[in-house]
């Protein structure tokens, strides 16, 4: 080989090797934009996972909370209406003290005639307990009504019977204090 064809050679091999270089670098460059991209896409991918994850283990999280404050805010309803309806007790007990403590004493008789006597351009027909019967012949001397004793007892008071329809006209401590309770019942106050 001669000179010439050595140079030749010796230009084609620079050449080649310098044209086989800047594949090599074109093909690294193609292909570190290809590991990016991929890269990118997994971790687009597992950043998607991950978001949908932490907000399905919030979710859940706060759904656990919920169910922990329902059902605490449960038992504490419960626990207020156990500790309304006690005190419910309480007050009506000392009520119905009160009314029986009122029905033996002097001033229960008077009580009665004034409401009877309120009760007469309805009635004069009235209904009492049997207890209540020992002011039956006063009432129908003085008042000038008939008195019948109640077959059920009413703790007290009186019911007026109208003749003409025969519309009991209920003036009892028994309804006057079922009315305080459900009055007491129905008035909630729901602060929890």
């Amino acid at each position: 080989m001669n000179i010439a064809e050595a140079k030749k050679l010796k230009e084609f091999e620079e050449i080649a090797i310098e044209k086989a270089k800047k594949q090599r670098a074109q093909y690294l460059r193609e292909l570190n934009k290809d590991i990016k991209n991929e890269a990118q896409k997994v971790i687009s991918a597992a950043q998607s996972q991950s978001e949908v994850y932490v907000d399905n283990l919030l979710t859940f999280l706060i759904m656990e909370k919920n169910k922990e404050i329902a059902g605490e805010k449960m038992r504490l309803k419960r626990e207020l209406a156990d500790l309304r309806k006690e005190h419910e007790d309480k007050i009506f007990s000392a009520v119905k003290e009160k009314l029986d403590e009122f029905v033996l004493s002097p001033h229960y008789g008077a009580y009665l005639a004034e409401g009877i006597r309120r009760m007469l351009r309805y009635s004069n027909r009235f209904l009492l307990n049997k207890p209540d019967m020992v002011y039956k012949e006063n009432f129908e001397r003085t008042l000038y009504v008939e008195v019948l004793p109640s077959e059920e007892d009413f703790y007290g008071g009186f019911k007026a019977v109208t003749s003409n329809k025969n519309i009991v006209i209920d003036n009892s401590f028994k309804v006057k204090l079922d009315a305080l309770r459900e009055a007491f019942m129905g008035f909630e106050v729901d602060t929890i």
